[in-house]
């Protein structure tokens, strides 16, 4: 029904890392979303995750014409590498770094990604092979948004990282591994 308002979900870690969200329910039936929310993420409005699993988010650097949205894992290193070859192509590219968590660890990494005060340089930080300044716990906010990221790669049939999307002249294709990088290359040269 397009005018029954969104009801506020919760969403679970597992510590296999899945990720569950729907309604805490007591043992009536009675819906205790509400209240968990109230009580765990004080000051966290409902809509402010219905916006985050909306919108997703993105790490983005560069400034050129051709748009690479990129799924990436902190963890995964075909990731860094891509990361690493664009760092000469970023007058040419512009970079939205999608993050998702696949590797056990790899949602407190996202987390501290997004949560720092220049992402974009904590980001180069990790794919040259550091770790986070500070492990920070994902906020519902964040949680929602690597969803968002997962689904999207999922819908687009997107199978590995780093995967997503090139932008050129108005059409989108996919793409999947880092040789994506030779595509720039083919392109700007």
């Amino acid at each position: 029904n397009p005018k029954a308002p969104a009801k506020p979900v919760m969403i679970y870690q597992t510590s296999d890392g899945l990720l569950i969200h729907g309604e805490v329910r007591d043992t009536s039936g009675q819906s205790l979303t509400k209240e968990h929310l109230k009580q765990y993420f004080p000051g966290v409005a409902s809509k402010d995750l219905r916006q985050a699993s909306e919108a997703g988010f993105a790490i983005t650097e560069g400034t050129g014409l051709v748009v690479l949205d990129v799924f990436l894992d902190p963890q995964c290193r075909f990731c860094k590498k891509l990361w690493q070859d664009l760092r000469g192509e970023l007058d040419f590219v512009t970079v939205n770094w999608l993050p998702i968590a696949i590797f056990p660890g790899s949602l407190s990494q996202v987390s501290s990604l997004m949560q720092s005060r220049d992402p974009v340089l904590a980001l180069e930080e990790l794919a040259r092979g550091g770790a986070p300044a500070q492990e920070k716990p994902p906020t519902p906010f964040i949680v929602a948004g690597v969803r968002n990221n997962t689904q999207r790669m999922q819908q687009a049939r997107l199978t590995q990282t780093p995967s997503g999307f090139i932008k050129v002249n108005g059409q989108v294709r996919p793409f999947q591994g880092a040789d994506v990088i030779q595509t720039i290359r083919r392109l700007r040269y």
